[in-house]
C-alpha cells in the first residue's frame, strides 16, 4: 500500500482547505459563492467520469428527489437552489471518494487532521471568529483518521494529537461535539480493549456533562423549543412538502432567544428535515439511514466510528447543514465500498 501519492496529496490539501476555510475565512469574502460552485461543479464533473458505484448513493440520491419536490412546492424560496449546489458538491465528493477508496481518504483526513490544527491556531491567533459548531466537528473526524493512520507513529505523539483533538472540543464548548466523540470511541474500540474504551469515553461523556452544567443547562433545553417551533412551522405551512430547502432560515421560523437573529437550522437533522422537506422528505431521511446501516457490513470500523458520531452530533445540533462537514462526511460515506463492482483504483474492498 502507497503511503504517499499525488492522490493522497491532493486529497489532504482539498480537505484541509475546505475545513479551515469554509467558516472561518471564505464566509467574509465576497466570492465565497463562487468558489463554492466551482468546486461543487468540479466534483460532479469528476463524478461523471468515474466508473463506480457508492454503496450508499440510493438514500443520498432519494434526499436530492425529496428537495427537488419540496422546492417545487415552495418556489418562492430561493435559498433552495444554495442547498442544491452543497449536496451536489457533497454527491460529486462521494462518486470521487468512490473512486480514490477508502485508504486515500483515511491518510488524506489523518495528514488534513495536523494541518486544521495549525490553521485553527492561526485563526484564533489573527483573532478571526470560527463557529465553535464547526470546530467540535472535525476534531472528531481526525480523532478516528488518527487512530487508524497506516503509518508507525510513536505512542506518545499520537496520544498527544488524540489529547490536542479533545482539548479543542472542550475548548470550543461544544457539547455536541462531545457527545459525537464519545459514539465514535464507542464504536471504534471493540469491547475487548476495555481500559481504553472506559477513559475515552468516560472523558467525553465527563465533559459533555460539565458542559450541560457549566454552560447552564436551560440554554441547553432550548433545543426543544428549536424543535418545536420548526415543526410546527411545518404543520401550519405544508405538512406534506415542508417550510422548503433552507426555510427555517430564510422564513425566520426560530428566534435565537435573547438575540437579534434566527437560528439558521432546527439542531437535530431530524427535526430540520422533517421541517424543511416535510412528511415525505423526512421519512425519505429516516429510510436513507435504516438502510445505510444495513450496509454497515461493507465498511471498515474507522467509516463506521465516523458516520456514528456524526449522526450522534446531528441528534443535538446540525452540522452538516454547512458546507465543509456535509462534503467531507459524504466523502467518507462514498469511500465505503461494494463488493460486488470492478475497483479502477486499484484497491482491495472494505
Amino acid at each position: 500500500m502507497k503511503k504517499f501519492d499525488i492522490k493522497t496529496i491532493l486529497t489532504t490539501l482539498f480537505i484541509a482547505f475546505w475545513a479551515i476555510c469554509d467558516d472561518a475565512i471564505l464566509t467574509r469574502w465576497a466570492g465565497f459563492a463562487t468558489v463554492i460552485m466551482a468546486t461543487a461543479a468540479g466534483l460532479i464533473i469528476l463524478a461523471l467520469l468515474t466508473r463506480v458505484r457508492p454503496a450508499l448513493a440510493l438514500p443520498v440520491w432519494l434526499m436530492a428527489g425529496a428537495m427537488a419536490i419540496s422546492w417545487v412546492a415552495n418556489p418562492d424560496l430561493d435559498p433552495a437552489l444554495v442547498q442544491f449546489i452543497y449536496l451536489g458538491a457533497g454527491i460529486g465528493g462521494m462518486y470521487a471518494a468512490a473512486w480514490l477508496g477508502g485508504d486515500v481518504i483515511r491518510r488524506a483526513l489523518f495528514w488534513a487532521g495536523w494541518l486544521w490544527l495549525i490553521g485553527v491556531a492561526v485563526a484564533w491567533i489573527a483573532g478571526i471568529h470560527i463557529n465553535r459548531n464547526i470546530i467540535g466537528f472535525w476534531p472528531v473526524i481526525f480523532m478516528i483518521a488518527t487512530l487508524e493512520a497506516p503509518y508507525k507513529i510513536d505512542k506518545r505523539a499520537r496520544s498527544t494529537m488524540l489529547a490536542v483533538f479533545l482539548i479543542t472540543i472542550i475548548l470550543a464548548q461544544s457539547r455536541g461535539g462531545l457527545l459525537a466523540n464519545a459514539v465514535a470511541l464507542l464504536v471504534y474500540y471493540p469491547p475487548k480493549i476495555e481500559a481504553r474504551r472506559k477513559i475515552a469515553v468516560g472523558v467525553s461523556f465527563g465533559g459533555f456533562a460539565l458542559l450541560l452544567v457549566a454552560m447552564n443547562i436551560t440554554k441547553s433545553v432550548y433545543r426543544l423549543y428549536y424543535w418545536k417551533l420548526a415543526l410546527s412551522a411545518m404543520w401550519e405551512l405544508n405538512p406534506w412538502f415542508g417550510v422548503g430547502p433552507g426555510g427555517i432560515l430564510a422564513r425566520g421560523i426560530i428566534p435565537e432567544p435573547g438575540q437579534l437573529w434566527n437560528a439558521p437550522h432546527a439542531h437535530n437533522i431530524l427535526i430540520h428535515h422533517f421541517a424543511e422537506l416535510g412528511i415525505i422528505g423526512g421519512l425519505v431521511l429516516v429510510a436513507g439511514l435504516i438502510w445505510g446501516f444495513s450496509k454497515r457490513g461493507q465498511a471498515d470500523r474507522w467509516q463506521l466510528a465516523a458516520l456514528a458520531g456524526v449522526l450522534a452530533h446531528s441528534m443535538v445540533d446540525h452540522p452538516l447543514f454547512y458546507f465543509s462537514p456535509l462534503l467531507v462526511v459524504l466523502m467518507i460515506a462514498g469511500s465505503i465500498q461494494k463488493h460486488d463492482q470492478p475497483d479502477p483504483a486499484g484497491r482491495v474492498s472494505v
